[in-house]
């Protein structure tokens, strides 16, 4: 119940949190998730797939973009760290899984039938994004895209690796991945 003695400043402090947590990474086998130097990693030889819901309420993927992008930097640009790591941003998804959003009174009522969400299996873990790691790991297939489909299949849209995007091609059913390319 230590949280309950946190105040904006005096002796535990949460405007010193930060640092606190930093001086303390070495006693917890330096595990900090925020520092973009994964040339360990990369250099072992290991694969890295990451994903965040865009509609995500309580961890904006602002943050995944944000750190996915100091990775960058630190290896040599996007052509770089996409052979070793790839960051999937999922339309729809809210935190944890499922859907992330409200339906608004314009349309029909937004569930798991027609939201394309990566596939899960029977403890709701996204065992689509693990096959796809599984596959770059073991066949060196590294995933260009992923199609994501409706639980009832009636609409399906690719994922793309950041920084590039889903683009529609202009012609097509809006809900059929074949109608997108990643740009």
């Amino acid at each position: 119940m230590k949280w309950r003695q946190l105040s904006y400043a005096g002796p535990v402090s949460l405007a010193s949190a930060f640092d606190q947590g930093v001086a303390l990474q070495s006693s917890f086998g330096n595990i900090n998730t925020d520092n973009p130097d994964l040339s360990g990693a990369r250099n072992s030889g290991a694969k890295i797939i990451s994903y965040h819901g865009l509609a995500d309420v309580l961890i904006m993927p602002q943050g995944s973009t944000n750190y996915f992008s100091r990775i960058s930097a630190a290896v040599g640009g996007d052509t770089e760290v996409n052979k070793f790591n790839r960051l999937f941003l999922i339309p729809g998804m809210g935190h944890c899984g499922g859907i992330g959003s409200v339906s608004g009174s314009a349309g029909p009522p937004l569930n798991t039938n027609n939201v394309p969400l990566p596939a899960t299996n029977q403890l709701g873990q996204p065992i689509q994004l693990f096959n796809a790691l599984v596959d770059w790991v073991e066949n060196n297939n590294a995933p260009a895209s992923l199609v994501l489909s409706s639980m009832d299949g009636s609409a399906t849209l690719p994922v793309c690796p950041y920084p590039q995007k889903a683009t529609y091609n202009g012609s097509g059913s809006i809900t059929a991945a074949a109608s997108y390319s990643c740009n």
